[in-house]
């Protein structure tokens, strides 16, 4: 199977290439989702995590790259007029609870600003090696799947 994920090196020269908004969005997004994974690995996997959102931003045709971009501001704006802090300044768990008000709300709209966000993000935590050995020994997967044959 084919990695989403580059081999890059993930050191601190590549975490500087990277938008810190961005970075702070796919923390917030991963949040709950990360916990079982150490500090230094989860650190690691949100900066490839990162680096991979931005590309694929990047490399969107022009409007949808525009709406997107217009999208973000609106965003950043109601979490400083909200919060009186950017989004980049408020901890994990607070992004983590504002990002799924927006992706997973009852407003339409704000979900689907989020719909690129959530599937790409989770298209790369999901490519994570640990996060998928961690998946495939889970014995509520294990059981559910074995029920579900029956």
């Amino acid at each position: 199977m084919c990695s989403v994920l580059s081999s890059k090196n993930s050191d601190d020269k590549s975490r500087e290439l990277i938008d810190p908004f961005i970075y702070a969005l796919c923390e917030g997004m991963v949040f709950e989702e990360s916990k079982n994974l150490d500090e230094s690995t989860k650190k690691m996997e949100i900066i490839k995590i990162s680096d991979f959102f931005q590309n694929q931003i990047q490399n969107l045709p022009i409007p949808p790259r525009i709406l997107f971009t217009v999208g973000m501001i609106l965003f950043k704006g109601y979490v400083m007029a909200r919060y009186f802090r950017g989004f980049n300044n408020l901890p994990p768990e607070k992004r983590n609870r504002i990002i799924a008000n927006w992706a997973w709300g009852r407003s339409a709209l704000l979900r689907q600003l989020f719909r690129v966000v959530r599937s790409t993000v989770f298209l790369a935590f999901y490519e994570i090696p640990e996060v998928r050995m961690s998946l495939e020994s889970n014995p509520i997967l294990e059981e559910s799947s074995t029920k579900g044959g029956k």
